[in-house]
């Protein structure tokens, strides 16, 4: 029982070496990386920017009154996912 003990804390402290030593190891995301600028439309108007601690949500509306909204992982520095939303005008 002793051995079974120890033998887990074991497998258990190297897996966290792994990962402290390796943080993007499991990490499979097809991000895009930023160079510190996005693109905006002249004719768009920036509506919104919320910093939610690690993470920017930029909302901009678009001139055929559609709406972008640009998440951005801050600290590093990439775009997460964009969304673009239409307004039914019915």
């Amino acid at each position: 029982m002793g051995v079974l003990l120890v033998i887990g804390f074991i497998v258990v402290f190297i897996t966290i070496g792994y990962r402290v030593a390796n943080p993007e190891a499991d990490n499979n995301n097809d991000n895009i990386l930023l160079n510190n600028k996005i693109m905006v439309k002249p004719d768009s108007l920036i509506v919104d920017i919320n910093n939610e601690g690690k993470k920017t949500l930029i909302t901009i509306r678009n001139k055929d009154e559609s709406y972008d909204l640009i998440t951005l992982d801050t600290t590093k520095g990439i775009i997460l996912n964009t969304f673009t939303f239409y307004v039914d005008s019915n």
